[in-house]
């Protein structure tokens, strides 16, 4: 199967920009992504600090769920 996208440029130049550039803001996401389990994981801090990072992780994953970003 292929797929063709195509694009009015300069028009539809910030739509070409995040279709090429998707996968490198999936990469960024899941790295945050990464960064906050290994502190709730493997880093010692407040309970505050481990309960912000978890609700604020939970809520990544969630968004990502919702808009059909596949992280792992």
């Amino acid at each position: 199967m292929k797929a063709t996208l195509t694009f009015n440029l300069p028009d539809e130049q910030e739509e070409f920009n995040t279709a090429v550039h998707a996968s490198d803001a999936l990469y960024v996401i899941g790295q945050i992504d990464e960064r906050m389990r290994q502190i709730v994981k493997y880093e010692e801090h407040t309970d505050a600090v481990y309960d912000i990072v978890s609700k604020l992780r939970t809520e990544l994953l969630e968004l990502c769920h919702s808009n059909k970003i596949n992280l792992h």
